[in-house]
């Protein structure tokens, strides 16, 4: 039992296999099309034939009638002259005359299968074939070959005329008219769509089988590429993310696959070295102040007499901050990378207001000023959490670059109905941002030639953080196109009127 389970589970994996499946419905495509196609095949031979019976009636009926309408009787209609025919002779009154052997079964009391002649005029010897309803045979007692089949019966009606006697032909009074009915039999339509039948068994299974198995193999040649590109794709590792699969030269969907593929490689190597690089831009931003705490300490601890403690403790809280600040800039990173970073309910925000007490409140060394523009106040309902924190990044940023001020403007537009567009400038009177770096100081623990001074306080996170807070918003952060000296960053984002 335990043998046979996997090569069961194997066979099942086959059948859910794409070949499989490619097979098992080009078969039964196949199969209704050969299906319903045959049958309208043995549909049309049969109709064909039946009307080629009808057709062969009427002629056969004709030639009858011309041979016997000289004959006073239908003596001449012998069944041994026409083998192959199924007929009946019935005068007048209903009584069969003469007839095919076939059709004696169902003649029952002399009585003829077909109705009986209609009297025709003297001056007609003989009308024109007419086809009567189909009649279905009876089924008497026996085996016979026409029980309970529909014949039609094409029919003539004859006058005999003794061409030798005139006189006897004007002394003939009405009576002597009989029918001749030829019968359209379903046997010969019968035989031939059994024909077609033994045909199509003999035909469609094989059509089906070769169909399946040439979907099969067309699907197994274009799922070559595939599992190429499968086998490529798995052997790539964290190690090996340059690896890429071969594109294929077919422009086709699965060219396109292995394109898409290739390009999403090219994310995830980006991001691994991103990755990496924001681990190792970390580890060396926390080496920095681990290590002038820690040279600050080993210093007091050898020389306790000469030591200013209150000193050496500032300067342990001051790196302490520092660290606290860069651990938890770091961790709102993950956070926001991996979507997991609370949600701040909006509320109702006066925004002028906001940013007059945070320009008050940011910390500036001698010299240098940090005021609000003013304006009427803004009421807008808003995520008042993640605003903050992307102005006071903002302004820790201009205050560490400016000369001698930094301002704060904001103004207001409408953007339809109950919103409007908020418009937040923060400017620095410092040596402004080259056009070409103005996009690249937004990357993670990234610092300008001019601003590598770690011991300033920056960290290389505060412009990053902003513009991800920002997009979180579904805002933007950018930095204005204005001529330098100073650097302008504008945070534009779309609010509720409060």
């Amino acid at each position: 039992m335990s043998d046979r389970l996997p090569a069961g589970r194997r066979w099942v994996r086959g059948l859910r296999s794409v070949r499989a499946q490619s097979a098992l419905a080009a078969a039964a495509a196949a199969a209704v099309i050969l299906v319903s196609g045959g049958w309208w095949v043995r549909h049309l031979v049969g109709q064909q034939q039946w009307e080629a019976g009808r057709h062969s009636a009427i002629r056969q009926v004709n030639a009858m009638g011309l041979a016997v309408s000289a004959i006073d009787g239908a003596t001449g209609l012998q069944p041994a002259f026409y083998p192959d025919v199924t007929f009946e002779v019935v005068d007048t009154a209903g009584r069969v005359l003469t007839a095919s052997p076939d059709l004696g079964p169902y003649e029952t009391g002399g009585r003829a299968v077909m109705p009986a002649a209609e009297p025709l005029p003297i001056d007609i010897t003989m009308d024109v074939p007419q086809v009567f309803p189909t009649v279905r045979l009876a089924n008497p007692a026996g085996d016979h070959e026409l029980d309970g089949e529909p014949v039609t019966g094409v029919r003539v009606q004859v006058n005999p005329v003794d061409f030798g006697d005139y006189e006897q032909q004007l002394r003939r009074t009405p009576g002597t008219t009989f029918a001749i009915y030829v019968f359209v039999t379903p046997l010969a339509a019968g035989r031939a769509t059994a024909t077609v039948e033994w045909i199509l068994l003999a035909a469609i299974p094989p059509a089906v089988g070769l169909v399946a198995l040439n979907a099969w193999l067309a699907t197994r040649r274009a799922l070559r590429p595939v599992e190429a590109i499968r086998a490529r794709t798995a052997a790539v590792t964290a190690s090996s993310l340059a690896d890429r699969v071969t594109v294929p030269p077919t422009g086709d969907e699965i060219a396109a696959l292995a394109v898409t593929i290739n390009a999403m490689l090219d994310r995830l190597q980006r991001a691994d070295e991103a990755q990496r690089r924001m681990v190792s831009d970390a580890a060396h931003e926390l080496r920095s102040p681990l290590a002038i705490l820690r040279a600050g300490l080993e210093v007091a601890q050898a020389y306790p007499d000469r030591t200013d403690w209150p000193a050496t403790a500032a300067t342990a809280v001051a790196q302490a901050q520092r660290l606290t600040g860069l651990a938890d800039d770091l961790l709102l990173l993950a956070r926001l990378d991996a979507d997991t970073a609370p949600a701040h309910p909006e509320t109702d925000v006066d925004v002028v207001a906001v940013l007059t007490r945070m320009a008050a409140e940011t910390l500036t060394r001698d010299g240098l000023t940090t005021t609000c523009r003013e304006h009427p106040p803004i009421r807008v309902r808003l995520a008042r959490s993640p605003f903050e924190r992307i102005v006071r990044n903002l302004l820790d940023n201009a205050v560490r670059h400016a000369g001698k001020r930094v301002e704060i403007r904001v103004d207001a537009s409408p953007a339809g109905p109950g919103h409007v567009r908020l418009r937040v400038e923060v400017a620095d009177d410092g040596p402004g941002i080259p056009p070409a770096d103005r996009e690249r100081i937004f990357d993670r623990f990234t610092r300008l030639d001019a601003a590598r001074d770690r011991h300033a306080g920056g960290t290389g996170l505060g412009l990053s953080l902003a513009r991800e807070l920002a997009v979180r918003l579904g805002g933007t952060l950018e930095v204005a196109d204005r001529p330098v000296p100073g650097a302008t960053f504008v945070l534009t984002l779309t609010a509720a009127v409060a």
